[in-house]
């Protein structure tokens, strides 16, 4: 998408972005481990007046391989030394773990506390946490079990 307004160069004059041949030829993206900010776009820029300034993510950058990108849509603006805008919509995907959990419950007696539940995670990549989330409603225990990939 062509952004068209009008703007000031760094020596005062109106440029008129309309007239501006500035565009996004592409987008590469790369996944987002799960939770991470480790996704990245290389952006190929067309036209326009180098050189072009990248932002994406709250990030601002002249470097057109930008890093340090969590999963989701996000807003890829592109702006020449001009002044001149384009913006594109880029989709940072979460990469698929195919995390799975084998769960194994001893039920306690009634009068002890000797009830206990194994968890193993299979698949996945990267290091693991595991975090126990626990409500008890009614005398029903839930529990929630929230994993994180590469931890650091």
């Amino acid at each position: 998408m062509l952004l068209v307004y009008q703007s000031c160069n760094n020596s005062g004059e109106t440029v008129n972005c309309q007239d501006s041949s500035l565009a996004i030829q592409s987008a590469i993206t790369s996944e987002a481990s799960c939770n991470q900010t480790d996704g990245t776009v290389n952006v190929e820029v067309t036209g326009g007046n180098a050189p072009y300034q990248y932002k994406i993510g709250g990030i601002t950058t002249d470097d057109k391989n930008i890093t340090g990108l969590g999963a989701g849509q996000h807003t890829l603006i592109v702006t020449d030394a001009l002044g001149c805008e384009v913006s594109q919509s880029v989709q940072i995907n979460t990469v698929d773990s195919n995390l799975n959990f084998d769960i194994s419950i001893v039920q306690t007696d009634c009068s002890d506390r000797n009830g206990a539940i194994s968890i193993t995670a299979k698949g996945g990549s990267g290091g693991m946490n595991i975090h126990w989330t626990m409500v008890i409603f009614n005398r029903i225990i839930f529990l929630a079990i929230c994993k994180q990939e590469n931890m650091k």
